[in-house]
């Protein structure tokens, strides 16, 4: 099983088809973030904050050596909305010992052995693609776009590569500079890891990372 969560009661069930009327919404408790997600030909979904888009239209996928992708003939079954508030006890209390873990929750289930659930709170959003495959997984390829409006400047730990050196770009101790540019001026080739932090021409600011980790990022 895959169980990944990226740093978002009602019950509703039917087709998501591109974005419109089909499109499904979850708000975060305050109704600050919005996050709508829908069907083409892959899973997508976008966020917005007070209205305004932060992240434009981005495609989650995830392939498989063996097993069908999640785009792979992608058909809902069902969905539902749920509020989940509740405490998280920090086992090396810095800031806090007791963190508030409230959030509203949208989850998808497919026809395909396929799960993935959004989650949205006050300060941001995340989702997780769970699996119910019988066999374990190779997973060839995952596919986690983000797609900003406007060109924004990023904090970007690049890993540059090591001419000369048996060693690849993924041999590395994660401690490289953090440069800050535009990101459409970082090469193709770059190689980063999480966190990273998104800064737009106005806020709110945008950190990527991923949970749920017991080593390192990557």
């Amino acid at each position: 099983m895959i169980k990944r969560l990226l740093l978002l009661v009602a019950v509703i069930t039917g087709a998501l088809n591109a974005i419109g009327a089909d499109t499904l919404k979850v708000f975060s408790p305050s109704g600050k973030i919005t996050v709508k997600v829908w069907l083409d030909k892959q899973l997508s979904y976008m966020i917005l904050h007070n209205g305004n888009t932060i992240l434009e239209p981005s495609v989650i996928d995830i392939v498989p050596v063996k097993q069908p992708a999640l785009s792979s003939g992608i058909s809902l079954k069902s969905s539902a909305i749920k509020k989940i508030s509740s405490q998280v006890i920090s086992p090396v209390p810095e800031k806090r010992k007791i963190i508030a873990d409230v959030y509203n929750q949208l989850t998808l289930i497919f026809k395909q052995p396929y799960k993935v659930e959004f989650r949205v709170y006050d300060d941001g959003a995340a989702y997780r693609i769970s699996t119910s495959f019988k066999d374990s997984l190779v997973i060839k390829n995952e596919v986690a776009e983000f797609r900003f409006p406007g060109t924004p400047s990023a904090y970007f730990p690049e890993i540059p590569a090591r001419a000369g050196s048996d060693a690849d770009q993924f041999h590395t101790s994660f401690e490289h500079t953090y440069s800050f540019k535009r990101i459409d001026s970082f090469p193709l080739t770059s190689i980063t890891y999480s966190p990273l932090l998104i800064v737009p021409q106005s806020n709110p600011k945008i950190a990527i990372t991923e949970s749920d980790l017991e080593e390192y990022p990557g």
